[in-house]
């Protein structure tokens, strides 16, 4: 997910996003708030206008999460199971899991994720599908060294990314350790080619942006190519799964490769 922020610009703007965030809020009880009740005014407008710039990204489709949607539903009923234990990797407001069928049954939610504000967005999201919510804030690494217990999926969509190697290599040896025997590491993210460099590839991702991401203004563009600039360190499909088998996973299956060989999707199995 695009976490992207600039400062707020006027008073009158950030009156109007104060009033948006309570309308959108006042329906949660106290204990789906606590994680926003220290927020400053400047850090809610950074929020809403990073949130606009995602929210505007999955709309239009530009980063293809309605086709993991359906990727993620096919194998939930694919494996049959009941109910599912999900934890989810740098989750925001949990819209993909928020979009899967009302069919399926979700015992245990456990996400992570850096923005409290996000996290109460998935509280809200999944407060009527899944039986046991579990939101932590904070840093993938930090967070997930805390959980022992065993997961039918894991999901990372867009995230793992941001990560040094040293970084995505520990990120996938705790996955390997936290999901069950059956279960499946589901995950999508950015992948250049294997002759590109990185440098290569995101100019080239910067240039598909701009040319063809035609509901983005000038500034939310800007706002993109400074983050991929700084903050993007994607790999190609043969090293995401080599990643995937030094850590332990026995099975890589890609599922989906864009035509614009940018994304790519994953299913991890131990066997």
């Amino acid at each position: 997910m695009l976490k992207l922020f600039r400062q707020s610009n006027t008073v009158s703007e950030l009156c109007a996003d104060i009033e948006i965030y309570y309308l959108m809020f006042k329906h949660m009880n106290d204990d789906k708030l606590q994680h926003i009740n220290t927020h400053q005014p400047n850090e809610l407008k950074l929020f809403f206008e990073g949130w606009e710039l995602y929210r505007r990204v999955v709309e239009n489709n530009y980063m293809k999460h309605q086709e993991m949607i359906e990727l993620l539903q096919a194998w939930i009923d694919s494996c049959r199971k009941p109910s599912l234990r999900i934890l989810e990797l740098g989750c925001g407001d949990t819209y993909i899991v928020s979009q899967l069928s009302q069919n399926t049954g979700i015992a245990t939610y456990c996400g992570i994720d850096l923005s409290a504000m996000a996290l109460s967005f998935a509280a809200q999201n999944l407060s009527h599908k899944v039986e046991k919510l579990d939101l932590h804030e904070g840093d993938m690494q930090s967070c997930i060294d805390l959980l022992n217990a065993k997961y039918d999926i894991i999901i990372a969509g867009h995230s793992l990314h941001h990560l040094s190697q040293d970084g995505k290599r520990n990120i996938f040896q705790k996955c390997r350790e936290l999901i069950a025997p059956d279960g499946c590491f589901f995950f999508y993210d950015l992948a250049n080619r294997n002759s590109e460099t990185r440098v290569e590839f995101l100019h080239r991702c910067i240039d598909y942006f701009e040319n063809n991401w035609v509901n983005m203004s000038n500034k939310q563009l800007a706002m993109i190519r400074e983050h991929v600039l700084q903050q993007d360190f994607p790999e190609s499909p043969d090293e995401w799964a080599e990643i995937a088998t030094l850590a332990g996973f026995g099975r890589s299956s890609c599922k989906y490769r864009d035509e614009q060989e940018m994304y790519v999707n994953f299913e991890f199995s131990c066997y």
